[in-house]
């Protein structure tokens, strides 16, 4: 099997641990963190964040140009707190990414109406995206079978996409 080639957005703290244990990430080899801008120096070592040993990680400022070199998109937890505008721009990347054919592995906690829009969004792209959170399956997808397609319209229309799409099963209700 080939390898993947991962980005992980948006690169903090809280994400070093996987460009600190790479290896334990099967047929995938992590390319770069990308971390919003302000925060450090393009091509600085992973290291940076966790004042570890170098990780051979760099990380880069431009989502855009580590997005090319990729496969997938860890998108990585993030504090928003106080910097909505941020969160929302991290979720127009990630629409992105998965409009230019990107798999996304999302350890970002979202809300269910965000986690059926994407699955719905991946889906029309034929990309993957998997969602990984402490919940079993089936206790996510009781919540999901609560969300409404208002509540998914809501997000489409909040990122200005024209279309939208239902999973079976989710998401249906009037």
């Amino acid at each position: 099997m080939d390898t993947a080639k991962l980005i992980i957005y948006p690169y903090s703290f809280s994400s070093s641990v996987f460009a600190r244990f790479y290896e334990l990430i099967p047929n995938q080899k992590i390319i770069c963190g990308v971390a919003p801008g302000y925060c450090v120096q393009n091509g600085i070592d992973a290291a940076y964040y966790d004042e570890g040993e170098p990780t051979g990680v760099p990380i880069f400022l431009n989502f855009y140009d580590a997005l090319e070199k990729c496969d997938i998109v860890l998108w990585a937890e993030y504090n928003y707190e106080g910097i909505e505008n941020f969160k929302i721009s991290v979720v127009e990347k990630i629409i992105y990414a998965i409009q230019k054919g990107k798999h996304i592995k999302c350890v970002q906690k979202i809300e269910d109406a965000t986690l059926l829009f994407f699955y719905g969004l991946a889906k029309k792209h034929n990309v993957n995206f998997e969602y990984f959170n402490n919940e079993t399956k089936e206790e996510r997808m009781k919540k999901i079978d609560k969300v409404t397609r208002k509540d998914i319209m809501t997000i489409a229309n909040k990122f200005k996409l024209d279309t939208i799409f239902f999973l079976e099963g989710g998401g249906n209700n009037a």
